[in-house]
């Protein structure tokens, strides 16, 4: 994960966050990026706080109808729809 932190923790003060591939989903979110802002809870105790707090670590995310291998690094379909071109035009799709 990449991030840019500002040093204030002020109220209003925002910081930016990445994952960087392969791991493309926050864990909690499911974001690939996204900001944080402090702001005012209310709250005595615990005064301030960020609206978002990434997880760590970042996890490896395949889209929609992929998979995720075994190897934990790559992603595959199974297609059942015949390929009249054999593997050339499968792999082309």
């Amino acid at each position: 994960m990449s991030a840019d932190i500002t040093l204030s923790r002020k109220p209003g003060s925002v910081f930016n966050y990445t994952c960087l591939a392969p791991y493309y989903a926050e864990k909690t979110s499911g974001s690939i990026s996204g900001s944080s802002v402090c702001s005012e809870t209310g709250d005595p105790a615990n005064p301030y706080a960020w609206d978002v707090v990434p997880s760590l670590p970042c996890e490896f995310t395949c889209p929609a109808p992929f998979s995720v291998a075994a190897d934990s690094a790559s992603c595959y379909w199974l297609s059942d729809v015949p390929e009249p071109k054999g593997i050339v035009g499968a792999a082309l799709r």
